[in-house]
């Protein structure tokens, strides 16, 4: 998968036969994880507990392409912001 070079609102999909066999498939360029069937909150522990790098935001299949404050792990409001110390 991460010889494939997904451009252009280009998506991966894979069929699993259990959770586990994502873990080694994630690296640090993979940024939204799209689930269905498996929740969320028990997918981001999991990752958590195996130590897994990469993956900024996990959302329900339909909201992939969803943008809100914080996006691919970056505060949008705050990068694109200025401040002013008085």
């Amino acid at each position: 998968m991460e010889e494939l070079r997904g451009r252009f609102g280009l998506f991966y999909e894979m069929e699993l036969e259990n959770l586990e066999a994502i873990f080694d498939r994630i690296s640090e360029k993979v940024q939204t994880c799209v689930t269905f069937g498996v929740s969320g909150e028990m997918l981001a522990k999991r990752l958590a507990d195996c130590q897994v790098r990469g993956v900024d935001r996990i959302v329900p299949v339909g909201q992939a392409m969803d943008i809100g404050v914080y996006w691919d792990g970056y505060d949008v409001i705050g990068s694109l912001s200025r401040g002013l110390v008085v």
